[in-house]
């Protein structure tokens, strides 16, 4: 699904982005990013951009607060008690992947892309058993990756619509 942010919008994420990006590069913490064409600051942004698009289609907020720890890796957002882990990548056909099996903490993860300047297509999502069941294991030259293409992911939607009836997750 995809996602469209006015002006206003795009400048509000800029600043939470900056707000979570500047004390961690003042305290010498980087961004955990294997990206040579952005810098941290773009990749706090197309962050917020995540969770902003993922919490619009949910009908939740998104933390908004700049937190030096960031969100221990757990959870960008929260749906009907059910974390929520955006992952945000910059190649538009590009796989959900984790660093390992254990970084997915979550319940359930989003695989966000960029679209334009000022939209993102809500790829789709999954639970954490069912990449458990589905991953397997790529090498995009920093190692290996656990990953699950985008054509096995679950549109967003279906997802909420699933756990707003059933509350469960398959």
């Amino acid at each position: 699904m995809i996602v469209w942010f006015s002006q206003e919008e795009l400048n509000d994420y800029k600043r939470i982005a900056a707000l979570r990006n500047d004390p961690k590069i003042a305290a010498g913490i980087h961004t955990n990013k294997f990206s040579l064409r952005h810098g941290d600051l773009e990749i706090n942004i197309l962050g917020v951009h995540g969770e902003a698009a993922v919490s619009e289609i949910l009908g939740v907020d998104f933390d908004r607060r700049a937190l030096m720890e960031g969100d221990g890796n757990i959870a960008d957002l929260w749906y009907k008690g059910r974390s929520v882990q955006v992952k945000m990548i910059t190649h538009k056909s590009g796989d959900l992947f984790f660093n390992s099996l254990s970084d997915f903490r979550a319940d359930i993860a989003v695989l966000v892309v960029p679209c334009s300047a000022n939209s993102v297509n809500v790829v789709g999502g999954i639970s954490r058993k069912k990449f458990a069941k589905l991953c397997g294991t790529k090498n995009f030259g920093y190692g290996d990756r656990v990953t699950v293409p985008q054509n096995l992911l679950t549109p967003l939607e279906a997802i909420k619509r699933h756990l707003d009836s059933v509350g469960d997750l398959a």
